[in-house]
């Protein structure tokens, strides 16, 4: 059929296909991208490098992990992921505060929200103790949670009696709460690079989110948002009780997350990457 690039994203499924894939169609050019290096498809895809043309991947850490795997001269490239946010992760394009009254947000408060699914790797009991934290000391902002998963059960539990914060269970319209959020926190153990942290810069809402997978690669700390250990609730919240003593230091930050995106992580940007690479294998 014509086929010049069969490119291989994240998975293991085409590996034993590429030498007869090879054999008959010698000038087909293959493409393995991989987000993170946990997978056994990691390690398989190392051990078809003999087929392979190029290797590619979202952040340093997995980028590094080839280059010390692979034989030297063998194409390694990163090409960051990125998100629509031109039509649908646009600020521009929402009422905020005619939101707030809409979905039954308090929009009184400063607005923090954990989007994800409810398991371990992610985490949301860490944003449970934060809100927990600040309720004794500071109850200006109100705690929301996107999401379902094996601890929802454990989560509704914990928050039932704190006043500061809500389960809003699971949402499809993202965007339209995160263009109200004005604190995103990410507390994950695991994360490759995670969408839902370029989505919420996006929006301009401020990420404090887990040094994990390439969250340091795109969040410069104390500048577009801010990177905490993984779990960190106490760093969690000394982030956000700094930002409550500092308004213009919360919409600098704001300001600051739109337009990293934009220069760096849109889906037209991402797409400009991918053409040029294929464009330039087939050359």
């Amino acid at each position: 059929r014509g086929v010049e690039v069969l490119h291989i994203v994240h998975n293991g499924f085409m590996f034993e296909m590429l030498e007869e894939l090879k054999r008959r169609h010698p000038n087909l050019k293959i493409i393995v991208t991989m987000f993170n290096d946990r997978v056994e498809y990691f390690e398989q895809s190392v051990q078809y490098e003999t087929y392979i043309d190029c290797f590619t991947t979202d952040n340093i850490k997995v980028e590094n992990h080839y280059r010390t795997l692979l034989q030297e001269g063998s194409a390694v490239t990163r090409i960051p992921n990125g998100i629509d946010c031109v039509s649908r992760f646009n600020p521009e394009l929402y009422d905020s505060a005619g939101l707030k009254t809409k979905l039954g947000l308090d929009s009184g408060k400063t607005l923090a929200f954990f989007v994800g699914r409810l398991s371990s790797e992610k985490n949301p009991d860490v944003f449970v103790d934060v809100a927990r934290g600040m309720y004794a000391v500071d109850k200006s902002v109100h705690f929301y949670i996107i999401g379902d998963g094996p601890m929802r059960s454990q989560i509704e539990k914990e928050i039932a009696h704190l006043s500061n914060i809500t389960y809003l269970g699971y949402q499809e319209d993202i965007p339209a709460y995160l263009a109200t959020a004005d604190i995103f926190v990410l507390p994950s153990s695991i994360e490759g690079f995670p969408l839902s942290l370029l989505e919420a810069m996006a929006m301009r809402a401020v990420s404090i989110a887990s040094d994990v997978g390439a969250v340091a690669d795109v969040v410069t700390n104390g500048k577009d948002g801010f990177v905490v250990s993984p779990g960190s609730s106490n760093e969690i919240e000394t982030v956000i009780r700094n930002l409550l003593k500092d308004k213009t230091k919360l919409s600098s930050i704001k300001d600051s997350a739109r337009k990293t995106v934009e220069g760096k992580y849109s889906s037209i940007i991402l797409g400009k990457n991918y053409k040029k690479l294929y464009n330039g294998l087939l050359k």
